[in-house]
């Protein structure tokens, strides 16, 4: 007999339960040992020692919960799942658990059934008046954003200056955006060490070095390195400028993450 789910699953717990197991088979527990013997297809009858020694995955874990679930799948319990929270929850509060959830497929089936969203893709929703673009954190996300019409070259509209994704997504995430079209300016080329970009637009325009991005930064607030650094200053930039919001110096911003590049400004 199947295990019932609750009235108001949620796929996070699951997914905690999945990885849970996961790791209880990983230490032996005989428990889960058990589970994966009755409801894994390729360990049915196997003997404990067997199963043990095999090698699973978190995908093993999650088949083993979703046929404990009665479910054929991951992906048919997933989509269980997210069927019921469709109908029982708040439009709204589904639209930000799915996003700060990095759940791109559910994301894409909210706004199939709200269009008027859709419409809305590059409204200012985020802090400091962002559109979600400028906060997404994978390929797949920003694909079923793009194909919903967002601008992939938004920018949150602080009054300070606003920051675009390259200004702050992961460089392997910051590559692909830029694949689908994303503009590498000044700003983002510092800070993802585009060498030949960065130098290309201070050849086109020497006065670039001076711009004013995110937070009103320049290019050498964004400096991803020494290389960076060296290079901006080397064509004019003002190693103490300070940003328009927070008054800081370059190295200042960069005695978190960057003490390299600050010991070298300093």
């Amino acid at each position: 007999m199947s295990k019932p789910l609750p009235a108001r699953p949620d796929l996070e717990q699951l997914r905690k339960q999945a990885k849970d197991l996961l790791k209880s088979h990983k230490s032996g527990n005989p428990e889960a040992l058990r589970r994966f013997r009755e409801s894994h297809p390729d360990f049915h009858a196997a003997p404990e020692p067997t199963i043990q020694a095999a090698p699973v995955s978190l995908a093993d874990a999650q088949l083993v919960l979703a046929r404990e679930h009665g479910f054929a799948s991951w992906a048919k319990l997933k989509e269980h799942v997210e069927s019921i929270l469709l109908d029982t929850r708040d439009p709204l509060e589904l639209f930000q658990h799915a996003f700060h959830a990095d759940d791109a497929s559910l994301f894409a089936r909210l706004l199939e059934r709200y269009p008027a969203v859709r419409a809305q893709i590059n409204a200012p929703i985020g802090p400091f008046d962002s559109p979600a673009i400028t906060h997404a954190r994978s390929r797949e996300m920003l694909d079923v954003l793009l194909a919903a019409g967002a601008d992939i070259n938004a920018r949150s509209r602080w009054w300070a200056g606003g920051f675009g994704l390259l200004h702050n997504a992961p460089p392997e995430l910051a590559a692909y955006a830029i694949e689908r079209g994303a503009v590498v300016d000044v700003h983002a080329a510092a800070r993802l060490g585009l060498m030949d970009r960065l130098r290309h637009l201070v050849a086109a325009d020497p006065k670039q070095v001076h711009a004013r991005g995110g937070d009103g930064q320049t290019p050498l607030h964004f400096a991803k390195d020494i290389e960076v650094a060296a290079f901006l200053l080397d064509h004019g930039a003002d190693i103490d400028a300070r940003d328009v919001d927070h008054e800081s110096t370059p190295a200042q911003w960069m005695l978190g993450e960057r003490q390299d590049v600050a010991r070298f400004l300093v």
